[in-house]
């Protein structure tokens, strides 16, 4: 797999050329990101006459400002007093002054001018280490000055300058940075209609749109763009988190709701436009609008709109309304959907999506994304390799799938084989770089008890949590149920009583509040987990974990959904799969890598045997009349639960899963009967 770990803003020309490659050779073969800038990125506002310059900025290291020119030029040194005074202006801007001070007090240590007579490339890189700062304060503050001077900018007021002193709070204070990739997304200009990112969970996609969302509107004052993704819970997030960023990020400009700016789902309901993307383009291009019914898939939708669009081409008559639209979770739709974008945008649509979600339906082969994201900064990466073999049941025959060598290494795999067995590993993650404590966490746990013990267990794990971690919050956990089954909504209730009464703590129900509440302890089912992370998180399994996509697909979102640890509770119908992965869990965490045999092709199962294995698709009507049938509502009570049903799904693409529906069902018998009485 070839190394990306150097970004160059800086046009080659004769006199930078040999400098620009030896830094990309430094920067590859130590594994160590590298840039080369001649100007603050995505601040237009700060350019300078003087180009013959190479501002090499690497973390832990001082900035180093380098001449390429004359020797004598006093150009050079207007350029590097106008360049540390707006690095100081960016400093001001986003408040870091109030930790790292003002240039006087950090300049001497972290600006180093290289201003030789006869520069030589070679002799600088052999000698490049004499820059390394070793002060753990002053490392910091080199990191944080970077971030200010790639755009990668970090909420200082969670930052401290010194290393913190426990685990928990060194990880949420580590500085970000963009790689080379991430920063070539944001600020490259890439002339094509659609331009597709993909990347593993925890790659920063997400975060990276809001970015490339900011560039775009600030950058084209008159653009239209719409924000769009399929999980309601993530477009209720990011219509939360969008206004948040743009005012972390400084951004003058107003936002102008439903004019400039949309962050809505991908449906919407008929009656509100500007609730989904294809509510809007049906209002606006006069498309009649189809609601969720049986028999027709929101791909058949996206197909219908397609042919209505260019008829109207056809006509002459069809002005795109959009000039951009950000995709997120591109995974979740269908070729249908990309089509619809694309007729009513003007200028580019931007794709973004998980390269290993869709563990079966995806043909890797076909994926060709213009930006590939393997590097996972969320999630450990012993995390991820126990999370993809037990996604794709790597440790049972027969497996979900194997994936070819090309297809492992754009997940971030380094391959090792002697002949089927397989040794693969990933690169550590800069979040966990220099945390020697972190090798005492274990990344993941497993565990298998008695059904009726597992309220038990979760309540003891986060006192084990409590009791490790002294500064963790409510809102640093996060439990899950992934079964599809009534009963969890039941446990949810109760567990937060017990959680209520051992810890004092209030709980969120995700799949009520559609995203994370400060001081809360987050709880849901399997579909609200998209676009959040948390320190900690309890996977719970109370049924039988089957070997279909749904299933172990939701097992590897779930558990990628952590930053130190993720415990997986299940029940003991899975004793069996626990005896199985324990001690390859314990192997991955031992050896750092993910030890396998390749299955032979009979051990692959075809999608006819995962559609066998797939639980029996039905329709919401289908569930609704059923369990109107097995609760013997009568038909002329109906309608009313047909209301109150709909009053949880808020738009009219919004299907509730069997277990939701039954407990709204329960919880409103009494007062369906009473209404009549």
């Amino acid at each position: 797999m070839s190394k990306n770990y150097f970004y160059s803003q800086v046009e080659i020309n004769e006199e930078n050329a040999l400098l620009i490659e030896a830094l990309r050779t430094f920067a590859n073969d130590n594994s160590i990101q590298t840039y080369a800038i001649l100007e603050p990125l995505g601040e237009e506002k700060y350019n300078y006459d003087y180009k013959n310059v190479v501002n090499v900025l690497i973390p832990g290291y001082k900035i180093l400002i380098v001449n390429v020119g004359k020797s004598n030029d006093e150009k050079f040194e207007y350029f590097c007093e106008d360049f540390i005074e707006d690095l100081s202006h960016l400093s001001d801007k986003f408040t870091y002054k109030d930790k790292i001070g003002r240039p006087r007090d950090w300049k001497r240590n972290q600006i180093e001018l290289i201003n030789y007579e006869n520069f030589d490339a070679e002799d600088f890189i052999e000698k490049i280490n004499i820059y390394k700062l070793s002060n753990p304060v002053q490392k910091r503050i080199s990191e944080l000055l970077i971030s200010l001077l790639i755009g990668s900018i970090n909420p200082i007021v969670n930052i401290g300058i010194d290393e913190p002193e426990n685990i928990l709070d060194k990880v949420k204070q580590k500085i970000v940075l963009f790689d080379s990739d991430q920063t070539r997304f944001i600020f490259e200009k890439v002339n094509e209609r659609r331009i597709v990112i993909q990347g593993l969970a925890g790659t920063g996609k997400t975060e990276l749109l809001l970015h490339k969302l900011k560039e775009l509107y600030v950058r084209e004052s008159k653009s239209k763009i719409s924000f769009t993704c399929h999980s309601k819970t993530l477009s209720s997030n990011l219509r939360m988190r969008v206004p948040q960023f743009f005012t972390f990020m400084r951004v003058e400009e107003q936002i102008q709701w439903n004019e400039r700016l949309w962050v809505h789902g991908s449906w919407g309901s008929q009656n509100y436009p500007h609730s989904g993307l294809y509510a809007l383009i049906c209002n606006r291009y006069g498309i009649p609008f189809q609601r969720y019914s049986r028999g027709k898939t929101f791909a058949g939708i996206c197909a219908d709109a397609v042919k209505f669009l260019k008829q109207r081409k056809v006509n002459g008559d069809l002005e795109p309304y959009f000039d951009y639209i950000l995709i997120d979770e591109s995974q979740d739709f269908t070729e249908e959907f990309f089509e619809l974008c694309e007729m009513v945008t003007k200028k580019a649509v931007y794709i973004a999506g998980d390269i290993f979600q869709n563990i079966f339906d995806n043909d890797y082969s076909k994926v060709d994304p213009d930006f590939l994201l393997n590097k996972c900064y969320r999630t450990d990466p012993r995390t991820l390799m126990f999370s993809h073999a037990i996604g794709l049941a790597l440790f049972e025959r027969p497996v979900v799938n194997w994936l070819s060598d090309r297809e492992w290494e754009a997940c971030g795999y380094q391959i090792r084989k002697n002949n089927d067995n397989y040794r693969l590993t990933r690169e550590k993650i800069r979040r966990f770089e220099d945390i020697e404590d972190m090798q005492e966490i274990k990344p993941v746990e497993l565990y298998c008890v008695e059904y009726d013990n597992i309220l038990n267990k979760i309540i003891s794990l986060i006192g084990e949590i409590k009791a490790k971690h002294s500064t963790v919050k409510p809102d640093d956990i996060a439990i899950v149920f992934v079964d599809d089954s009534n009963s969890i909504y039941r446990m949810i209730d109760v567990l937060g009583v017990l959680i209520r009464n051992e810890f004092n703590w209030e709980i969120n129900r995700g799949y009520d509040n559609k995203g994370q509440i400060e001081d809360t302890l987050f709880i849901s089912n399997r579909n609200n987990i998209k676009g959040l992370e948390f320190p900690f998180l309890i996977c719970v399994v109370t049924n039988e974990i089957e070997k279909n996509i749904k299933s172990r697909n939701t097992l590897y979102m779930t558990l990628t959904r952590s930053f130190i640890s993720s415990y997986l509770v299940m029940s003991t119908y899975n004793s069996d799969l626990f005896e199985i992965w324990n001690p390859q869990l314990e192997g991955i965490i031992k050896d750092n890598s993910l030890s396998i045999v390749r299955p032979e092709p009979e051990d692959i199962m075809s999608k006819e045997q995962l559609q066998i294995n797939d639980p029996t698709y039905k329709t919401y009507q289908e569930i609704v009349e059923e369990l109107f049938l097995e609760f013997k509502i009568p038909i002329k009570k109906r309608e009313k639960m047909l209301k109150i049903l709909d009053a949880y799904a808020t738009d009219d693409s919004e299907i509730l899963e069997e277990g939701l529906i039954r407990m709204i069902i329960e919880k409103n018998l009494e007062l369906i009967n009473g209404k009549d009485n």
